[in-house]
């Protein structure tokens, strides 16, 4: 597997799970295109909310300042 570099970003609902790479079938086109999702930070509104999805609570954020960051420093 190849460990490719992708900026998420999107203003909206976490709950979507369609949209996200971390939906049901996120798992499995990830492993047909050879690639693995790999997340540092989701920004919230309210990070202690109930997600569809599960998410650590160290990647959950109200900050969006510091998400903006580390997306920049990802390149």
């Amino acid at each position: 597997m190849r460990k490719v570099k992708i900026g998420f970003g999107r203003v909206g609902r976490l709950e979507r799970r369609g949209e996200w790479p971390w939906a049901p079938n996120g798992a499995l086109m990830g492993s047909r295109l050879g690639v693995r999702p790999f997340f540092r930070r989701c920004g919230g509104a309210n990070p202690r909310k109930a997600r569809a999805a599960r998410l650590a609570k160290s990647l959950v954020t109200s900050d969006w300042e510091s998400w903006c960051a580390i997306r920049r420093s990802m390149w």
